[in-house]
């Protein structure tokens, strides 16, 4: 991987600083973590891996030696002490002297009551009690989030797939009517245009039939417009070639499904959006 397409990859510039470059790591990592533990597909899933694996060899790639480090050495959880200060830290044992006096003190002190220390104890098993119910109720709020975005998530996939599986029936029996193009979105809102994920159908190479499903993360500024195409490492492994699609689109909070046939949406190569004009 060269240094521009690791540049190009953590979505920084060439005078990033190292604090730009982790913070763009660390949110990448995370947003790829997420996707990868509720990928619903075995294939997803590997791609995810593979992004990390990605993205890893990116920031290592562009930061400097020192902060690489901070990637691979972690602090330990255990603390460690300077030579003697270990000795010089620990208590030195009780010495005991026998004679009458001390005999007669320990005699004394067996017949005086034991110190009271249970309201202690019940202050201190209160406080765990606290806190493990914080805990639990903070680890079912999450779960509980966590289980509805799936659900969401998955509930999308399956119409997309649905919509996607009618369509390529449909091209099987039209394939000599259709075309690639390719794929660019024109966003003429007020807001900036997320595309989310993407399936798309595409003549390949050898002309045979090919559907691609993609997670996306391409935001296009207001008036601007963005050609769509996979690379990974420094292989274009989608060139934006389509013949059907359905993406999903977050524009101002809203979460919007488009689909269709390229050949009939597209104007003057790109499928233009105004999505500040309500239906």
């Amino acid at each position: 991987m060269t240094r521009e397409e690791a540049i190009h990859l953590l979505g920084v510039s060439d005078s990033s600083t190292d604090q730009d470059i982790q913070k763009k790591y660390n949110d990448l990592y995370n947003d790829y973590q997420i996707r990868l533990t509720n990928a619903p597909t075995p294939n997803l899933k590997k791609l995810y891996q593979k992004n990390l694996q990605e993205l890893n060899e990116a920031v290592n790639l562009l930061l400097k030696s020192e902060t690489a480090g901070i990637l691979k050495d972690l602090p330990s959880s255990a603390p460690v002490f300077e030579s003697g200060e270990q000795q010089q830290n620990t208590p030195s044992q009780p010495q005991t002297t026998y004679g009458s006096q001390n005999i007669a003190t320990n005699s004394s002190k067996k017949n005086q009551p034991a110190p009271k220390s249970t309201s202690k104890g019940v202050y201190i098993f209160g406080v765990l009690c606290v806190i493990l119910l914080s805990v639990a109720i903070l680890l079912f709020i999450f779960f509980n989030e966590n289980k509805q975005i799936v659900a969401e998530q998955e509930n999308s996939i399956a119409v997309l797939r649905a919509h996607s599986d009618s369509v390529s029936i449909l091209l099987n029996d039209y394939t000599s009517k259709f075309s690639n193009g390719l794929m660019q979105i024109k966003n003429e809102g007020s807001e900036p245009l997320n595309v989310t994920w993407l399936i798309v159908s595409y003549r390949n190479e050898t002309g045979g039939f090919t559907k691609l499903e993609k997670w996306m993360d391409v935001t296009i500024r207001a008036g601007g417009s963005e050609k769509l195409q996979v690379v990974e490492g420094s292989k274009v492994t989608w060139d934006g070639s389509v013949i059907s699609y359905a993406f999903g689109i977050n524009y101002a909070g809203r979460e919007i499904f488009q689909s269709g046939i390229w050949s009939n949406d597209a104007v003057d190569g790109a499928l233009v959006f105004n999505l500040d004009q309500k239906d």
